[in-house]
């Protein structure tokens, strides 16, 4: 690979310089006790370098996307990623303290101070994630590929022989995500083609449509020997997607549809930042329609469920406090929004105390049992520093009841 003077400075730099300067920074803070990891000013330094650095290859890598493919270490993204994680922890402490002055109305310049500093350090943590982002995404066609790939692979080994179709519009995702989605759709194409055999076709041609909409990769499949969607182990097949944090719908009609969707990166989104009794939490946007506040006089209750009827349509409403397993607090004289949500056909709003913030959520993975359920995606970092639950609405399960009337 031939690179230009400027490229090859920074390729140099990365790799002979920061990268391992960074891999110690991180050992060295991993070693301390979890109360003790700060992110110092030699490491700040460092990962400031290493974005100045980036700031440079990321154009020289962009112009020429489609032409060579460039790798770009897997620990050097990793190692920025975790120092973000470090500094955006330190930047909310410091910003918890600046509001902290302003509540107490002291006009101490140092409160003054501490907010540019607050600040300053927002703007690189933003700088960094925005680059790893941007050094981590491979294109759809290479999704595409990895696609293609599988499906032959899964239809020489049957005794059943099927194609597949690929229409990928142009968008970006995750490396770690690609493999993935990959997988996961192989299944549904395989679920798709083994219904058109049972229905008659004895070489069935999937046709996959795929698209990036608020976060979610959403890929749309077909065959023409496929008249219905009856007989389908679709169950078999939304499980597998829930294990990724995916989920599934189904259109049925005269030309019948399966639709999956897989969040495009695992390790940032847009987001709204909710609370729900005493604690909050966040939701991606991907399929939220709305938020409002509650109007008790919508509000029409059937064997204990209530339904919001908004406009032509009676919601049921999921308080966000009984999905994470806590008590309802009904109060008459209290505020209550609601979050709807559509989920494929369904919709549902979800009912929260307030609305506090949209922001990027910068995604973190959560351990135990947490990890296995499918409506939580993973942890987040809140605005005072803690870690909050981020939860994918469209995994809520919904009750079935329904109102007699709007």
């Amino acid at each position: 690979m031939t690179m230009d003077p400027v490229t090859s400075t920074a390729f140099e730099g990365l790799a002979l310089e920061l990268l391992p300067a960074l891999q110690q920074r991180l050992a060295a803070l991993a070693a301390l006790p979890a109360d003790g990891r700060r992110c110092d000013e030699v490491t700040r330094q460092l990962i400031v370098s290493a974005v100045d650095l980036l700031s440079m290859l990321r154009p020289w890598v962009e112009g020429r996307a489609g032409q060579e493919h460039v790798s770009v270490p897997r620990e050097l993204v990793d190692s920025l990623v975790e120092h973000a994680d470090l500094l955006e922890i330190d930047q909310l402490h410091l910003h918890a303290l600046a509001r902290g002055f302003t509540a107490a109305a002291q006009k101490d310049p140092v409160g003054g101070q501490i907010a540019n500093v607050s600040k300053r350090i927002a703007q690189d943590v933003t700088g960094i994630r925005r680059i790893a982002a941007g050094l981590q995404q491979r294109p759809s066609s290479d999704l595409a590929g990895a696609l293609r790939r599988l499906v032959l692979a899964n239809a020489s080994k049957g005794t059943s022989r099927y194609s597949i179709l690929t229409r990928f519009e142009a968008f970006g995702m995750d490396q770690t995500q690609v493999e993935v989605a990959a997988d996961a759709f192989a299944g549904a194409v395989r679920c798709v083609a083994e219904g058109a055999i049972a229905q008659g076709d004895n070489c069935p041609a999937v046709e996959v449509s795929a698209r990036l909409s608020a976060g979610l990769v959403r890929a749309t499949l077909r065959c023409q020997g496929l008249k219905s969607l009856d007989g389908l182990n679709i169950e078999a097949l939304a499980r597998a997607f829930a294990a990724v944090k995916g989920t599934v719908f189904l259109i049925r009609g005269d030309r019948p549809a399966i639709v999956c969707e897989i969040p495009a990166s695992l390790r940032v989104m847009p987001g709204i930042v909710v609370r729900a009794g005493d604690e909050n939490y966040a939701l991606p946007v991907h399929g939220i329609v709305e938020t409002m506040r509650i109007d008790p006089g919508h509000i029409q209750t059937i064997s204990g469920q209530e339904f919001l009827n908004l406009r032509s349509m009676s919601l049921p409403l999921i308080p966000l406090v009984a999905v994470v397993g806590k008590p309802v607090m009904k109060s008459l004289e209290a505020v209550r929004y609601a979050v709807v949500v559509a989920s494929g056909s369904n919709r549902f709003g979800l009912v929260v105390d307030s609305l506090v913030e949209h922001r990027n959520l910068s995604l973190r993975p959560l351990g135990g049992s947490l990890a296995s359920r499918p409506e939580v995606i993973g942890g987040a970092l809140d605005t005072d520093g803690n870690v909050i639950m981020v939860i994918d609405p469209r995994h809520i399960r919904v009750s079935a009841a329904k109102p007699s009337a709007a």
